[in-house]
C-alpha cells in the first residue's frame, strides 16, 4: 500500500513540474493529469490569468495573446500561433484542485553557425558562433567520435590526422552544423610551398608591371617637356632664313 502511494506521489510530482518546448508560429497541446472522479469544473490558468474554463453549465474560452482551444473530452489545451510572449506557466485545475503544471518555452529555429580560426605553427583555436537565443548550446564532434561541449575547440597539429571537425549549434527543437577539415587548418607542406611560390610570382609580376608603368610615365613626361622647350625657342627667335644673309633690303 505504501509503495503504491509512493509511486502515485512520484507520478503526480513529475506531472506537476513538466518543461515543454514549442517552435515559434507553431502549436502545442498540453495534456494534464485528469483524476478518475466526476468532473464538475475545469480551469486552465496562464500565470494568474484564465485561459480556458468549463463547468457543468457553461463552456468558456478566455482570449489571450495566443489563441487557445479546450478539448472537452480530454481537457487538453491546444495553443496556436505561438510567440515568445506565449511562454510561461500553465496550470490545470480539476474541480478547483491543481493537477498539472507546465512551463512552456517558445523557441526560434537556430541559425547556421560560422567558424573562425586562430592558428599558429603548432595548434588552432576554432570558435563556433551562431545567433544565440534561449536554450542554445554548442558541441564539437569529429570523425573519430570526439565530443567536446562549448563553442571553442583547440586542435593540435598532428601529421597523422585527417579529420573533419563539426560544430553543432542547437536548441531542444532544432539544430544546424558547420564543418572544417584538418587540411584547412594545417595545409600539407607541398601545398604551402606551392602557395608561397604562387604568391611570390604574383608579387614579382605586379612589381614588373608597376616598374613598366612608371618608366613609360617618365618617358612620356620627358618627351612632352622636350617638345614644349623646342616650341618655346621657335616662338622667341622667329624662323631662321637660309639666304646667305642677303635680303631685299640689302640693296
Amino acid at each position: 500500500m505504501k509503495l503504491a502511494l509512493l509511486l502515485l506521489l512520484l507520478h503526480v510530482t513529475q506531472a506537476v513540474d513538466t518543461m515543454k518546448y514549442a517552435l515559434m508560429n507553431g502549436s502545442i497541446e498540453l495534456t494534464g493529469v485528469v483524476p478518475d472522479v466526476q468532473i464538475t469544473s475545469v480551469l486552465w490558468n496562464w500565470g494568474l490569468d484564465k485561459v480556458a474554463e468549463w463547468d457543468v453549465d457553461e463552456h468558456f474560452i478566455f482570449p489571450s495573446n495566443c489563441p487557445a482551444e479546450l478539448n472537452n473530452e480530454t481537457w487538453a489545451l491546444t495553443i496556436s500561433q505561438l510567440q515568445p510572449s506565449c511562454g510561461g506557466q500553465y496550470t490545470l485545475l480539476i474541480n478547483e484542485k491543481e493537477t498539472s503544471s507546465f512551463q512552456l518555452n517558445v523557441l526560434e529555429l537556430v541559425s547556421e553557425p560560422s567558424i573562425t580560426k586562430e592558428c599558429n605553427y603548432s595548434s588552432c583555436n576554432l570558435t563556433c558562433e551562431g545567433n544565440d537565443t534561449s536554450y542554445t548550446e554548442y558541441t564539437w564532434t569529429d570523425d573519430e567520435g570526439g565530443n567536446t561541449p562549448g563553442s571553442i575547440l583547440q586542435v593540435e597539429k598532428n601529421e597523422t590526422l585527417d579529420l573533419t571537425y563539426t560544430c553543432n549549434f542547437s536548441n531542444p527543437l532544432s539544430s544546424e552544423t558547420r564543418s572544417i577539415s584538418y587540411k584547412e587548418l594545417f595545409p600539407p607542406l607541398e601545398l604551402q610551398t606551392r602557395t608561397v611560390i604562387i604568391i611570390a610570382v604574383t608579387v614579382l609580376a605586379s612589381l614588373i608591371v608597376l616598374v613598366a608603368i612608371i618608366a613609360v610615365g617618365i618617358f612620356m613626361c620627358r618627351r612632352s617637356t622636350k617638345h614644349g622647350y623646342e616650341a618655346g625657342r621657335t616662338n622667341d627667335n622667329g624662323p631662321t632664313r637660309d639666304d646667305g644673309g642677303f635680303g631685299e633690303d640689302s640693296f
